[in-house]
């Protein structure tokens, strides 16, 4: 070989050396050439956390090894270029989560809350003797004291854990499993704490009794509600104001007066009336105001406070939603909301706006997210999930578990059941309790 040629090889040799250093340098940095765009850029991901942990995972219909471990939770799928991908999670009978997820050059699309829906895996619940017996003439609505079912029948009985409450109407649940109970028949409310062999307590007499020399002649009870501060310290409303009654020291305050709203939250009470929105601390007995009233007190539907009382939420009649903060001028958030419902820990507000849209407000950021369900004539009754990334949604009979995040469609939304009339949530045992009217059955929905 000449000396020409010899040169002539150690520059193209070199030249490729150069070329390919600089791509295997390139490539160790995560950049990828993008045939779609011919262009190099930096690779992304997407990182999957699913429960249960060992499902299958596809990208693009191809099988994807799924590296969830004691060590690391969920499974990261790097080196891909920009674009949209489709990913299948799926187990032996379980639903199918799918999402047609977009992944954006140096930067990771985390979904670390899917969850597979047992499939046809809800049994039926064995009610206890006397239950079973009162329920066999039509079972009206169910829900949970603690982790202990309620059964309400078509009759209007009430059972709890096999004990009758007094009472046909269920006014208030309290954290620990008390109930407030009201009958139409003589008009009086009762607390009841069916885990305990406790009498059940005469509230209308014992707030009649306390609370007699504040009220006036004309003055009558509308409502009891259990208070954020203890289930010994009662909210009794009346037609003519707002009064705390102390079970534990038999004694009753006068709040304040006319009001159209109120709520609890930590220590503190909160209202609406024609002075703004108020406060009373119960354990410093401290009142104050909290803020102006967003406009005028009346056509108040519902009063809700996040966090302890860190915000208040007022929705009224027409539809307006308004955020409060202490001292701060009240905030239009939307104004076409027909019900509203907090996270389990008041993180995020959840509200229905018709049309089948549920939007989720995240408080800390003020970000909100809105979901297309296509779910007509969704039941106020909107029940977190345990890890406040899912929701049951009731519309008509039909049942559904849906995932809070609209990023990229589909909305994974599963339906459990086409014939419930009623449902309930025990997040500590994640169970969900759900009737047809006849019959009681429990899923357990089970993050592995």
């Amino acid at each position: 070989m000449t000396p020409i040629k010899r040169r002539v090889l150690f520059i193209i040799f070199s030249f490729l050396f150069v070329i390919l250093s600089g791509v295997l340098i390139l490539y160790a940095l995560g950049n990828r050439f993008n045939f779609k765009t011919l262009t190099i850029e930096k690779t992304g991901g997407i990182y999957i956390i699913s429960h249960p942990s060992n499902a299958a995972l596809t990208l693009d219909g191809k099988p994807i090894a799924n590296a969830s471990n004691i060590l690391t939770p969920g499974t990261l799928i790097d080196n891909l270029t920009s674009g949209r991908y489709k990913v299948t999670v799926s187990e032996n009978g379980y639903s199918i989560w799918e999402k047609n997820i977009e992944v954006n050059p140096g930067l990771v699309s985390v979904y670390d809350s899917v969850v597979l829906v047992p499939q046809n895996a809800a049994v039926a619940v064995a009610l206890p003797t006397s239950t079973a017996a009162a329920a066999s003439q039509g079972i009206n609505s169910i829900g949970l004291a603690s982790s202990n079912l309620i059964i309400k029948t078509n009759g209007g009985v009430i059972y709890v854990a096999d004990q009758r409450l007094r009472g046909n109407e269920i006014v208030d649940v309290s954290k620990s499993g008390q109930l407030i109970t009201y009958s139409t028949l003589t008009g009086g409310y009762y607390l009841s704490d069916p885990l305990s062999s406790s009498v059940p307590v005469n509230l209308l007499s014992e707030f009649t009794l306390d609370a007699r020399r504040l009220l006036s002649p004309r003055e009558q009870v509308t409502g009891m509600s259990f208070s954020s501060v203890s289930d010994q310290y009662i909210l009794v409303r009346t037609n003519l104001g707002l009064y705390g009654l102390n079970l534990g020291q038999h004694s009753a305050q006068l709040i304040s007066g006319k009001l159209s709203a109120y709520a609890s939250g930590g220590n503190d009470i909160y209202w609406i009336n024609s002075n703004g929105v108020e406060s009373y601390n119960v354990v410093f007995q401290v009142f104050g105001k909290f803020s102006d009233s967003p406009t005028d007190a009346s056509g108040v539907k519902d009063l809700t406070t996040a966090s302890a009382g860190g915000q208040l939420f007022v929705l009224y009649n027409d539809g307006r939603l308004y955020m409060l903060n202490k001292n701060q001028t009240p905030k239009l958030l939307v104004s076409a909301v027909s019900d509203i419902s907090l996270s389990p820990v008041g993180q995020d507000l959840i509200y229905l706006s018709g049309d089948g849209l549920v939007s989720d407000y995240t408080i800390a950021t003020g970000k909100t997210i809105t979901m297309e369900t296509e779910l007509p004539n969704i039941s106020p009754n909107v029940v977190w999930y345990d890890d406040g990334a899912h929701l049951f949604l009731q519309s008509g009979t039909s049942l559904y578990f849906s995932e809070v995040d609209d990023r990229n469609p589909p909305l994974n939304m599963v339906k459990i059941s086409g014939n419930v009339k009623s449902f309930a949530y025990d997040s500590s045992a994640n169970l969900l309790y759900f009737t047809d009217g006849q019959t009681v059955e429990k899923l357990a929905i089970e993050p592995s």
